[in-house]
């Protein structure tokens, strides 16, 4: 599976979808490992943070009160997903979205030098 923001990456780096499913075709017809982290690792790109350089760490939105809040998802007593956070929180906001911290793993580049 090719998460959202992976797709753009790969694209950056210059691979299209159609060659990432030709690698994976080719690799589990040869009866080698073909999952898309499989593809990350043998072109040399970060597992994770899917060659992105960048990776989800909070949700950001504005309550109908126009109150900004801020959840970092690595936070203590952060609930345990996004969806639970939206369950909680993120029905009653206008508008939300994900805050992003850079990935540490090969200074946000998404892959190796």
């Amino acid at each position: 599976m090719i998460h959202d923001w992976t797709l753009p990456a790969l694209l950056k780096h210059g691979y299209s979808i159609e060659q990432v499913k030709q690698w994976r075709t080719e690799q589990d017809k040869a009866g080698k490992p073909s999952t898309m982290d499989d593809f990350l690792r043998a072109h040399g790109f970060c597992v994770n943070c899917r060659a992105a350089g960048r990776h989800i760490s909070g949700i950001h939105w504005q309550d109908s009160s126009g109150v900004e809040h801020n959840i970092e998802l690595i936070a203590r007593g952060v609930p345990e997903s996004i969806a639970s956070l939206h369950q909680r929180e993120l029905k009653y906001a206008l508008q939300w979205d994900f805050t992003y911290a850079t990935c540490e793993i090969w200074g946000g580049t998404g892959k190796l030098a």
